[in-house]
């Protein structure tokens, strides 16, 4: 019992334990969908359900097959999207201009995706994320098209310069109407990064099957040219996509966690300046400063390898260790630390070899 006894000496023992703050989640990773040729009232309107969509077409806001794309999102059979944020594509306008305006209205996303099918629109835009990441603004772009070059070697030459994008995917469909990017996003931005790291190699729902199957060799080409494509898989599933990779044939779940990681970072050690300093403390440049912002950071990484980002090296918690304070860090002012990390990832091939005999084992 945390009682003390007066008719001990036990006061001499003083003891303060503090709790830590709970854990408030800050950056959203949400999803922008780019519709084309709509008159939406705002430069971004969010939509949280398939009556709000519904209500939206007959106002002649979205076209008919926005409308289809964003009902198919929010109606995923499991993993069911919250919201989708629209903006606006429209001539005279460019899709990245519309992106650019999407942000400085409501930043708050991470992912995006389009109605648009132009290849020549959208390498622009999968162009324009690549600088901003470039910049730490991190979006990460699902695309599709119907170009039959995906199923022979090498990309498409409307595509040449997808080539080693990390922060864009592609997936194939041989029917462009059909929501294939929109409902892969969807589906896989349900989870909430703050608890969940979900595999991209993953059924989807409400998309229909590839009109015309693909041969062992194009499903081949596919992969090694670093597009995704969604077919039967086991007894249930008849629209899985797989192998659930980037432009630059990387698993797309690292890039989540990338981002993820970068920006609940950022988010912790602004919180424990500012709290500091609210309280009239420095963020010392000292070994207290050090062990304040060790803290912090392996907060998030325990945070990440609980939401499944991130596996522990050898038992080990800690990812991050402080580095030595030199004259040149006093100076700057500077607290500088050297982290690491490996990354959680999903199986997409088991190989098995079974012996069998009719001898008695």
């Amino acid at each position: 019992m945390a009682y003390l006894d007066p008719n001990t000496h036990n006061d001499r023992i003083d003891i303060t334990v503090n709790l830590a703050a709970l854990y408030t989640s800050g950056a959203s990773f949400d999803v922008l969908y780019i519709a084309s040729a709509a008159t939406l009232a705002t430069t971004v309107v969010t939509y949280s359900s398939v009556a709000e969509v519904a209500a939206a077409l007959a106002a002649a806001e979205i076209s008919a097959q926005a409308a289809a794309d964003l009902t198919d999102m929010l109606s995923q059979t499991r993993n069911r999207l919250a919201r989708v944020k629209v903006a606006d594509f429209s001539a005279p306008s460019t899709l990245v201009q519309t992106f650019d305006a999407a942000i400085a209205y409501d930043s708050d996303f991470f992912y995006v995706t389009c109605e648009a099918r132009t290849p020549a629109d959208l390498i622009l835009l999968m162009a324009d994320i690549e600088t901003k990441a470039g910049n730490g603004n991190k979006f990460f772009l699902v695309m599709q098209d119907n170009d039959a070059d995906w199923l022979t070697a090498g990309l498409p030459a409307a595509w040449a310069t997808a080539a080693g994008k990390e922060w864009s995917a592609h997936i194939y469909h041989d029917t462009d109407t059909e929501p294939a990017a929109a409902c892969w996003l969807a589906n896989r931005a349900s989870f909430d990064p703050d608890e969940e790291s979900p595999p991209w190699n993953a059924p989807v729902y409400n998309v229909a099957a590839l009109t015309t199957g693909v041969t062992q060799a194009q499903k081949a080409f596919i992969r090694s040219n670093e597009s995704n494509v969604g077919l039967p898989f086991g007894t249930a599933y008849t629209f899985y996509v797989d192998p659930g990779q980037n432009c630059n044939g990387r698993s797309v779940s690292q890039l989540v966690t990338n981002a993820w990681y970068e920006v609940r970072i950022r988010e912790a050690l602004a919180d424990l300046i500012a709290g500091l300093s609210d309280e009239g403390q420095k963020l010392e440049v000292s070994v207290t400063g050090q062990q304040q912002v060790l803290g912090a950071l392996n907060g998030v990484f325990g945070r990440g390898v609980k939401a499944g980002h991130f596996v522990t090296l050898s038992g080990d918690t800690t990812a991050w260790d402080a580095l030595a304070i030199t004259s040149a860090d006093l100076t700057a002012r500077r607290l500088r630390f050297e982290g690491r990390a490996q990354t959680a990832e999903g199986a997409i091939t088991v190989t098995l070899e079974a012996n069998l005999s009719t001898d008695a084992i």
